[in-house]
C-alpha cells in the first residue's frame, strides 16, 4: 500500500489517501472537473483538501450506502462500521455516524444489512445472466487502483472501481435512488455526467497505454434492486469533452496563476429559451396565436 506518488503511475492505496490528493501537485478529478463545468473554477478549489483549510463534500445516507455497496463488492467489509441503532434520527446515532466518518469507516445502520445483501446478490445474479459473471471477481481484473498521470502541464488522477486489462473496459459501478429509466434518460442528456468516462478512458490510455471502454453498471438501491449497464456513446462524450478540455484549462490557470473566478460579475437577463421553429416557420403553441 502506498499513499505517496513520486511518478506517474497505478498505485495502491486507502481511499482516504487517494481523495486526500498525494500527487506531487494538486491534481484533477474528475468530479472536480464536473464541479468546474457545472458550477465555477472556485467550487472546484473549495471540494480540493490541499486547497481550502475547510473542503466541502457530501454527507448523506444515500452518499454512505453507495460507499458501502462499493466496499462490499469490490473490497470486503472492513471499513464499514454497523450502528446499532433504528434510524439516524436520535444524537447518540447521529454522534457515531459522525465518529465513524472522521476515522475513516463508512456508517451502516445494522437494520440496513439485509437490503445490502439483497441488492448484492441480485447484482451477481444479473452479471451472470449477462454473461460478465467476472467482472468484479477476483483474479479477473484489479479493483480500487489508483492513478495519477500528468497531461495538459497538469497532475491528474482517478480511482478505478474496476480495470479489466484483458477486456481493455473500465467498470464503474454507482447506485442510485431514481428509476434506472429516468438515470439513463438524465445521463443521456447531461453533457456533465459525460466529463467522468472521458477523464477515465485518459487515465487508462495515459496508464496502460491501451484505449479502454468505460461501462457503467448502476443499480437501484429499492426492490427489487434492478441494474443496467450502460456505455456511453460517441456522440454523447464528443459532446461533454469541450467541457472537460475547458475545465482542464481553468484547473491549470487556478493552479499557476491563482485564478480561480466564481460566477461572473454582470446583471443577466433572464428569459425563458426560445422554441425551435416548425417546418413551416411559425413559433408552436403556445407562442402562435390562437384562430378566434
Amino acid at each position: 500500500m502506498s499513499a505517496t506518488v513520486a511518478a506517474p503511475g497505478l498505485y495502491r492505496m486507502a481511499a482516504a489517501a487517494y481523495h486526500a490528493d498525494p500527487a506531487p501537485a494538486p491534481s484533477l478529478s474528475s468530479s472536480l472537473a464536473r464541479l468546474i463545468v457545472d458550477q465555477s473554477p472556485a467550487h472546484a478549489k473549495e471540494a480540493h483538501p490541499r486547497l481550502t483549510l475547510d473542503p466541502i463534500g457530501p454527507e448523506s445516507k444515500a452518499i454512505d450506502r453507495g460507499a458501502a455497496m462499493h466496499e462490499l463488492l469490490l473490497g470486503g467489509e472492513s471499513r464499514i462500521q454497523t450502528i446499532d441503532a433504528a434510524d439516524w434520527r436520535t444524537r447518540a446515532a447521529q454522534a457515531a455516524r459522525a465518529e465513524a466518518r472522521a476515522a475513516g469507516r463508512i456508517p451502516v445502520l445494522a437494520a440496513d444489512w439485509p437490503a445490502m445483501a439483497r441488492m448484492l446478490a441480485e447484482l451477481r445474479r444479473f452479471l451472470a445472466q449477462a454473461r460478465l459473471a467476472d467482472v468484479f471477481e477476483a483474479g479477473a481484473g484489479e479493483a480500487e487502483l489508483s492513478g495519477f498521470w500528468q497531461e495538459g502541464g497538469i497532475w491528474r488522477r482517478a480511482r478505478f472501481d474496476w480495470l479489466d486489462r484483458r477486456t481493455a473496459t473500465v467498470w464503474d459501478y454507482k447506485t442510485t435512488a431514481l428509476p434506472l429509466g429516468r438515470w439513463r434518460a438524465n445521463a443521456a442528456r447531461d453533457p456533465v455526467a459525460a466529463i467522468q468516462p472521458i477523464h477515465y478512458r485518459k487515465a487508462a490510455l495515459a496508464l496502460t497505454g491501451r484505449r479502454h471502454r468505460f461501462a457503467y453498471v448502476v443499480q437501484e438501491v429499492r426492490p427489487p434492486f434492478a441494474v443496467i449497464l450502460i456505455e456511453p456513446g460517441d456522440r454523447l462524450l464528443k459532446r461533454a469533452l469541450t467541457g472537460y478540455e475547458n475545465a482542464a484549462a481553468a484547473w491549470r490557470a487556478g493552479l499557476e496563476r491563482g485564478h480561480w473566478p466564481a460566477y461572473p460579475a454582470r446583471l443577466d437577463r433572464l428569459d425563458p429559451p426560445t422554441p425551435p421553429r416548425s417546418a413551416k416557420g411559425r413559433r408552436p403553441w403556445p407562442f402562435r396565436k390562437r384562430a378566434p
